[in-house]
């Protein structure tokens, strides 16, 4: 059995973190980004970490500030910027979609799912509305 190595940033951390928020398992959020359950479950463990272009993919597909992915200790995970456009997050599983709608509507976000030709699912974020 593969040691851990104990000098591995804490980016397993951050890519749990991020999978339990979107309340998916490793096998549905390597699904969105290419790669295999197992390798989640390393990364999650600090067996192994994701290279460079892993940490890219991870961050411009789940819209996560590197810095936070990267060891930053800021609030939240997902660096959305709503101005007076939507921003529209696509994924493979709805899963993962679903998570990512429940997060932004927890946080106020008028939010909407549509399951494309490709069998893909598209989430738009609206512009949170005052009270």
């Amino acid at each position: 059995m593969k040691e851990k190595n104990k000098n591995l940033t804490a980016i397993g951390d951050k890519i749990k973190q991020i999978r339990e928020t979107l309340g998916c398992k490793p096998k549905e959020l390597a699904n969105e980004i290419n790669t295999t359950g197992t390798t989640i479950t390393n990364w999650e463990t600090n067996v192994s970490e994701p290279n460079a272009s892993q940490i890219f993919i991870i961050a411009e597909t789940f819209r996560i500030s590197f810095d936070w992915l990267l060891g930053s200790n800021g609030n939240t995970p997902f660096k959305i910027n709503i101005g007076n456009d939507n921003t529209t997050l696509t994924f493979n599983n709805d899963k993962v979609c679903n998570g990512v709608l429940k997060y932004f509507l927890d946080l106020g976000y008028k939010t909407e799912v549509i399951k494309t030709i490709e069998n893909k699912y598209a989430l738009t974020i609206k512009k949170a509305e005052s009270i």
